[in-house]
């Protein structure tokens, strides 16, 4: 609550109410500093409130609300979140709004980004995507460089137009870097990244001021479709999944460790350690949750709960090396398929952990496994 306890605002109908809420319904992340709120409450309802309107309403409206400590002070929004109706038109007019706060610098009314508020730099690309205005907004250059990579990587992932097609591969080509980059070195590689497009003209704009310029650039193989990079980590079996309705990849390697990666922003979620390189591994739901199977090199054969990284069953009984791994549903109940070195195809019940079957006849070692099915029943290639 915004002080604990409901205070008397002066009468407010219902909805000069709705008018001041409104724009906390649209916040994202922690909520809207204050003084953003109050531009937002302008903003929505063409209504001329004051910093002392909105502070008097804050004050009574406290159990309506949640304050939030930030970088900025004192974040606000809605303690119940309801529908956002408006939708693109809303987002639309906080969009402008939000830029239209952004300084402009004293050398040619450039918007000077560095001296946005943090809320801005942070979520502007959530609320432009959500308005159908991020290729607009990716116009600017210098929002290139300072805007929060995170934020603005899933703002990416919203459909936009073929025209700012070329803005999004740029941004995404060094995208696993651009989070820990400094700004110089985030403009300097966007640099780069604009001539390996062909973007001549971008590539010029982010190198003005800087010491120097790409004139032309290696490397132009890239594509569109390219979501995000990870590099610096081996990769030797990897599959996919859904956790908490958003897609994730597991990966894993030769050095033991199993990651689980969020799709949708390229984040690390977790991390698993096995005892031995992992180089076989699927995706598989047991009892309603996401868990993974992995195989190493030294035969063990482990299943994981990708919510808590904690191991749900070690199932022995493979020798060497453990080259495929595969997960199926039979009668309903989720299997197991591994095979390796040992020259045996294991079929294992997941949600008791026990080796159903155990097929024999291959003369050399097993390095994949496929599923189909044949008159209504599961079958195993391997």
């Amino acid at each position: 609550m915004a002080n604990g306890k409901r205070a008397v605002w002066p009468a407010l109908d219902s909805d000069d109410e709705a008018a001041l809420l409104r724009p906390l319904a649209f916040a994202e992340g922690g909520g809207l500093p204050f003084s953003l709120w109050v531009v937002l409450a302008r903003a929505l309802s063409g209504h001329p409130w004051t910093a002392q309107d909105v502070s008097v309403f804050r004050d009574g409206a406290g159990e309506l609300l949640v304050e939030t400590q930030t970088s900025e002070g004192m974040a606000y929004r809605l303690r119940a979140r309801g529908a956002r109706s408006g939708g693109r038109q809303t987002q639309r007019a906080i969009t402008s709004a939000l830029l239209a706060e952004v300084p402009l610098d004293g050398d040619g009314g450039h918007r000077d980004w560095p001296a946005a508020a943090p809320y801005i730099v942070d979520h502007l690309a959530a609320h432009a995507a959500a308005a159908g205005a991020l290729d607009e907004t990716l116009e600017d250059a210098e929002y290139l460089v300072h805007a929060e990579p995170r934020g603005l990587l899933r703002a990416l992932n919203i459909p936009g137009s073929s025209h700012g097609s070329v803005r999004r591969s740029i941004y995404r080509a060094s995208v696993h870097v651009h989070a820990t980059a400094s700004l110089p070195e985030r403009r300097d590689i966007l640099a780069v990244d604009a001539a390996r497009h062909g973007d001549t003209g971008l590539a010029r704009e982010l190198s003005r001021g800087r010491p120097w310029r790409p004139r032309w650039a290696t490397g132009t193989m890239v594509h569109p479709a390219l979501r995000f990079t990870k590099t610096g980590l081996g990769v030797d079996a990897a599959a996919c999944t859904v956790i908490d309705g958003r897609p994730h990849a597991v990966t894993g390697c030769y050095d033991a460790n199993v990651r689980v990666w969020d799709l949708v922003d390229g984040t690390e979620r977790l991390v698993i350690t096995e005892d031995d390189g992992v180089y076989a591994l699927d995706c598989v739901e047991i009892d309603g949750r996401p868990h993974v199977v992995t195989g190493t090199c030294s035969g063990s054969l482990r299943v994981w709960n990708l919510d808590t990284g904690a191991e749900r069953f070690a199932l022995g009984g493979h020798k060497g090396w453990i080259h495929a791994v595969g997960c199926t549903v039979i009668d309903g109940r989720p299997h197991a398929v591994t095979a390796g070195e040992d020259c045996l195809v294991r079929l294992w019940d997941l949600v008791v952990g026990s080796e159903r079957a155990r097929m024999p006849g291959h003369t050399e070692e097993i390095r994949a496994v496929a599923f189909s099915e044949v008159a209504g029943r599961p079958v195993a290639v391997t």
